[in-house]
């Protein structure tokens, strides 16, 4: 008997002695959830990264972290700013209609690419991150040559500081060159690979 309440009796539906009730979990998912989980693994969370970083580097945010902090400088990752070698593959620029249409060019390329792999989600991240070296060591050469980022007080910055858009135009050329006769379609205009 609950304090204050009337004595418990079975209702139709309520287990009674020696029956146990059979508990069942609803396995609907939310729109959103659906979509998330659409995208495989790799994908999602490359995804999940660019937004954050997105996100947190918008000056309209009452705390943000300044785009000079998440770029590839290789003196800052020299002194141990670990972080520049993966914010420089995540970020888009601010918060936009360019930053939109990497997001969707880097969700169906990078979606499309990582299905060719049949669920090797290792492997493709292998790729991603063969490709990112490489886009490294050609940009360090770039700044060797002296093209850079001009930055206010006169200085540049070698090479090119962000290199998420040139790694999601890799993915969609290696897309292209492994299924060449497949129309692809870019801005709503479909083009042969």
């Amino acid at each position: 008997r609950l304090r204050g309440g009337a004595p418990r009796t079975p209702t139709k539906g309520t287990p009674t002695k020696g029956k146990a009730k059979k508990m069942s979990i609803s396995t609907k998912k939310s729109p959103v959830e659906e979509w998330w989980f659409s995208h495989p693994f790799v994908t999602r969370w490359w995804f999940a990264a660019c937004v954050t970083t997105t996100l947190v580097s918008w000056d309209k945010l009452p705390i943000s972290i300044p785009p000079t902090s998440l770029i590839l400088f290789w003196p800052a990752v020299l002194r141990l700013q670990l972080w520049r070698l993966i914010t420089t593959f995540t970020y888009f620029g601010s918060i936009g209609h360019n930053m939109l249409m990497e997001c969707v060019f880097m969700l169906n390329y990078s979606k499309s690419m990582e299905a060719s792999y049949n669920g090797k989600r290792a492997q493709y991240l292998w790729h991603l991150m063969l490709n990112g070296f490489a886009l490294m060591g050609a940009n360090f050469l770039v700044g060797m040559l002296g093209v850079g980022m001009d930055q206010e007080d006169g200085s540049k910055i070698p090479g090119v500081p962000f290199l998420a858009q040139p790694l999601i135009y890799s993915i969609v050329w290696m897309s292209a060159r492994k299924n060449p006769n497949q129309q692809m379609s870019v801005f709503g205009f479909l083009l042969a690979a």
